[in-house]
């Protein structure tokens, strides 16, 4: 038998047939399967990239009393434009803590198109009076708001200089007034009505009851603190009539009366 001969039986035989007709089955299975992936990544790609469903359309603020959705809108840069999945959390967290009020801040997604900011908020603790301006600040020195209510107590007597809302004050009179008032016991700083820095070795407090406190430089406050607790309980049980306490040396504390009028 010839090789054509043999070549012509084997192509007619039914079982090659039906062997060349299973691969051909296969092969276009495996470009079907190929081209679903790849559609699959496409729609994937297309719905992250471009899907009006994952826009930012709404923001969700958490902790914050002082701080509102247009704000961190416009502090972040969030309009329609952006895509929730692709925008950076840590560079929206970073921006909205340059919010004065702001102390921490945390960002979380909620599809399809939410942000959650969690703020932490800054506390109001005094009002620092420059010139004839009156600015509230925290217990760190920082700058919330033009304007302070009239129940927080007054940093009075600094030299003016520049301030500006989200900025921390730095200087040394300032400075010395809130570590005074951080150490103050919470009786005392409840009953503060000013601190007077007319220079920063020369702190001294006034209460509502119209006690003045002087307590010099800010240094040695722990010493100073614990005296004036003993002195102003002294004070309170034998009911005395005192208008100054004088602890500028803890160690050789003073008291004098009030003024007459």
């Amino acid at each position: 038998m010839s090789v054509i001969e043999q070549r012509s039986r084997i192509d007619t035989d039914p079982r090659f047939s039906r062997r060349r007709h299973a691969v051909a089955r296969l092969r276009r299975r495996k470009l079907l399967a190929h081209a679903a992936v790849v559609a699959g990544v496409a729609a994937i790609v297309w719905i992250a990239f471009f899907s009006p469903l994952l826009i930012v359309s709404n923001v969700e603020v958490a902790g914050g009393r002082h701080v509102t959705e247009a704000d961190i809108m416009t502090i972040a840069r969030l309009d329609e434009r952006r895509n929730l999945l692709l925008l950076s959390t840590t560079e929206v967290a970073q921006a909205v803590r340059e919010l004065a009020w702001v102390k921490r801040a945390n960002i979380d997604r909620k599809l399809p198109g939410t942000l959650r900011v969690n703020i932490v908020e800054r506390v109001p603790a005094l009002a620092l009076q420059a010139a004839e301006a009156r600015w509230t600040i925290d217990r760190g020195g920082h700058v919330l708001a033009p304007g302070a209510p009239k129940r927080l107590p007054t940093v009075a007597g600094v030299s003016e200089e520049e301030i500006a809302v989200g900025e921390r004050v730095t200087s040394a009179e300032v400075q010395g007034a809130l570590a005074v008032y951080r150490i103050v016991p919470d009786r005392l700083r409840r009953n503060l009505e000013a601190i007077f820095v007319p220079g920063s070795e020369r702190i001294s407090l006034s209460l509502e009851s119209g006690l003045l406190i002087r307590l010099g430089a800010a240094e040695k406050l722990r010493a100073k603190s614990s005296v004036l607790t003993a002195l102003l309980g002294r004070i309170k049980r034998e009911g005395l009539g005192v208008g100054y306490v004088d602890v500028r040396v803890p160690t050789s504390p003073a008291v004098g009366p009030a003024p007459t009028p």
